[in-house]
């Protein structure tokens, strides 16, 4: 039974939206111990951003080559028109903040945010692929610490 709860603590901090912040929580509440949970949590979320951003490259390489016709194809070019126009937008947001936007943005542990977002978020933007992963990482480790010593607190102020 302990194995299981150790493994689920990594795959729902390797899920999108769950991250660290829920896979942490879990892991105390069941009754794991705080510092094994920190360790799982932390490297199962930071096990996203250097598999999820070649993959999406990956796929985007794949759609611009196929040769689809009709309704997909259609969609295909309204997915990467939508590509192209985030990427010239957001560029100046990353010329003025830099890759810090991106390290806060993944560090502040809300939905919405995290390592998915800041992958997917750096992908889009056409962000070096290095440099994105140490701010995403970066910002994933703050957020756990943030979690896990907030979760901490809390346990330890109603018990």
């Amino acid at each position: 039974m302990y194995d299981f709860k150790i493994l689920t603590v990594l795959f729902l901090s390797m899920m999108p939206i769950i991250e660290a912040r829920g896979s942490i929580v879990y892991g105390i509440a069941v009754g794991l111990n705080p510092l094994q949970v920190l360790a799982i949590s932390l490297t199962g979320n930071l096990a996203i951003a250097p598999i999820l951003i070649p993959v999406l490259n990956l796929i985007e390489r794949v759609l611009r080559r196929s040769r689809l016709n009709g309704r997909v194809k259609c969609l295909i070019a309204l997915y990467l028109n939508m590509l192209d126009n985030i990427r010239s937008r957001g560029r100046k947001y990353i010329d003025k903040y830099g890759l810090l936007g991106l390290t806060i943005f993944v560090a502040v542990p809300i939905p919405g945010s995290g390592a998915w977002t800041g992958s997917a978020l750096a992908y889009i933007l056409g962000l070096k692929y290095g440099r994105s992963i140490v701010a995403i990482s970066i910002g994933v480790s703050a957020t756990v610490l943030i979690v896990w010593l907030s979760t901490l607190s809390i346990i330890h102020i109603f018990i």
